[in-house]
């Protein structure tokens, strides 16, 4: 069993979601809450409460940027 797991978040404030990779009962940058963790968001850089447990996170295309150099999406 891997030492770290991984969950997608979904950040309360912007709405964008994000891998976030932890240990279970230790945290470096979060502060944990129970099963949640006070944290700052990669993508807008805001402080939120995040939860570790329950449903990951949806990746939205909004949230989702496209990777360079790859061709738009083909209209139907």
């Amino acid at each position: 069993m891997p030492l770290t797991r991984r969950r997608r978040l979904l950040c309360p404030k912007c709405g964008s979601s994000f891998d976030y990779e932890f240990i279970p009962g230790a945290s470096v940058t979060a502060i944990r809450l129970g099963n949640s963790r006070y944290m700052r968001c990669p993508i807008c850089h805001r402080y939120s409460v995040f939860k570790m447990t329950g449903p990951e996170a949806v990746p939205t295309p909004a949230s989702v940027p496209a990777a360079e150099g790859s061709p738009p999406p083909a209209a139907p």
